[in-house]
């Protein structure tokens, strides 16, 4: 009997204290720079490379055409980018929930592409969710390399994020990205009818117990 109650009593405070922890804004400013960031910030990050934009010269004016890397910096001096133009993803040993990140586009060769903005085509960067092998949502986002661009999303429960560029004629595969936002999956709070209703089974096991006692 008593061993009844306790296990209820458990329950029910687990429950009422399951408030859904804040989640975290990764900016890079701790990352080293240049290079992989391999293992960082409690995830996993392939091929994803970090940099300086002012110690790299990125904000310099590049005689080549336009790029986004200054640009692409929303917070502090650092960013990340896919390197090579290739594939990249993060993941982590236990799920979480990805809600959105900033996005931009690393360079174009248009060298009228600064002055014109009918020269602003822009790279596609399919972006995918997935618990282990199964995929659970994905979404195509197109960017630009004049201004960051903010992929809002809430995809909990997932364990990698995957992204892969596709660019248009003259646009650079690789792309920018900063200011993730990362948080832990959480079981949602009982509504107040569930915390009654188990309440009520517990009131009704102690009844019963105090009913056998004086029989």
């Amino acid at each position: 009997m008593r061993r009844s109650v306790l296990a209820i009593a458990a329950v029910v405070g687990m429950l009422a204290l399951s408030a859904a922890p804040a989640g975290a804004q990764e900016t890079f400013e701790a990352a080293p720079s240049p290079g992989p960031l391999g293992s960082y910030g409690g995830f996993t990050w392939n091929n994803f490379y970090s940099y300086h934009n002012v110690n790299e010269g990125h904000c310099a004016p590049s005689p080549a055409g336009a790029h986004g890397y200054c640009a692409g910096v929303v917070s502090g001096n650092q960013a990340v980018y896919n390197a090579f133009g290739n594939a990249a993803s993060f993941t982590s040993a236990s799920p979480f929930t990805f809600s959105g990140a900033w996005l931009s586009a690393a360079f174009t060769s248009d060298p009228n592409a600064a002055t014109d903005p009918r020269s602003n085509a822009a790279t596609a960067v399919q972006v995918t969710g997935f618990l282990g092998v199964t995929q659970l949502f994905s979404t195509a986002f197109n960017v630009s390399f004049q201004s960051p661009q903010f992929l809002s999303v809430n995809w909990a429960g997932i364990d990698a994020v995957h992204f892969s560029s596709l660019p248009n004629p003259g646009q650079s595969s690789q792309f920018i990205m900063d200011d993730v936002n990362i948080g832990p999956t959480v079981v949602a709070t009982p509504e107040p009818a569930t915390l009654t209703l188990l309440g009520t089974g517990l009131l009704g096991v102690v009844l019963f117990g105090r009913k056998r006692r004086t029989a």
